[in-house]
């Protein structure tokens, strides 16, 4: 995302001042290099921003293409039929990258990194020749038809597009979504902010369930220990032994007619 940002900005604003003349060209790499970083920043923390940039990319380097094929049967005659084809084909592609993310990163990616290859090729081998002949395509200027071996270098753009295509098809992006990053940030920042409206403190209970292990595994049972001296020294389970010791005095049971008569005797008997 921050090298998509990087490079629009940057190339953009360095097309805009070099065309306008309006700073020295020291001056207009210093001001599309710090527009650039800007546009690189913003791009890489704003996630849907940077997916728009890109497949506005990926539009915008297909709509080069097209205009490539059209001036072999077509020359336009106005300006607004090339940015017209960029940037209908540069927005279409930026709302695609919204829905299918994964899949335009990829193409995206690939086909920025061909080109990148096929202008360094071009730089040392023709000094930009097929570079200036596209952007002779896109203010459409006549211009003489550039030879097979510029060809052959344009080529280069689509043979290392299918190559990073496979690299990343197959190997480097197996398995791996960008959503599932921003999903486990997300369910962190819920758990933590659920923990914190219950007041719940997640490493207070487990530093006391350690600090009681340690206890009782150097003192013993220390915490059963504690428990039953402070219940025993309580006001409440003294009143509970004093009930259970105190015995309770019996009604006084009747006596028997016969008993009674028996016992009168035995008493005269005994004076």
């Amino acid at each position: 995302m921050f090298q998509t940002g990087f490079m629009i900005g940057s190339v953009v604003l360095y097309i805009v001042c070099q065309e306008e003349d309006l700073l020295s060209p020291e001056g207009n790499v210093g001001v599309a290099i710090g527009a650039g970083v800007m546009f690189g920043l913003i791009a890489m923390l704003v996630i849907y921003l940077g997916l728009f940039l890109t497949g506005l990319l990926l539009g915008v380097m297909l709509g080069i293409a097209a205009l490539l094929i059209i001036e072999i049967f077509y020359h336009p005659s106005t300006t607004w039929v090339s940015v017209g084809i960029l940037m209908g084909m540069g927005v279409l592609f930026a709302l695609l990258a919204l829905k299918f993310s994964k899949g335009c990163t990829i193409i995206s990616t690939s086909a920025f990194g061909g080109a990148l290859v096929a202008t360094a090729i071009d730089y040392f081998v023709e000094k930009l020749d097929m570079l200036m002949y596209i952007w002779e395509r896109i203010k459409t200027v006549r211009s003489d038809t550039p030879c097979w071996f510029s060809w052959l270098i344009l080529s280069m753009w689509p043979c290392m597009l299918f190559i990073g295509l496979f690299v990343q098809w197959k190997i480097t992006s197996k398995d791996y979504h960008h959503d599932d990053a921003g999903d486990a940030g997300r369910s962190r920042r819920w758990n933590l902010k659920r923990v914190q409206d219950n007041g719940e403190n997640p490493d207070k209970n487990t530093r006391a369930y350690r600090y009681y292990y340690q206890a009782r595994r150097a003192n013993g049972d220390v915490i059963a220990k504690s428990y039953i001296n402070t219940w025993k020294n309580s006001p409440q389970s003294t009143m509970q032994s004093t009930a259970s010791t105190s015995v309770v005095p019996s009604e006084p049971t009747p006596l028997n007619p016969s008993n009674t008569t028996t016992m009168t005797a035995l008493s005269q008997q005994h004076s």
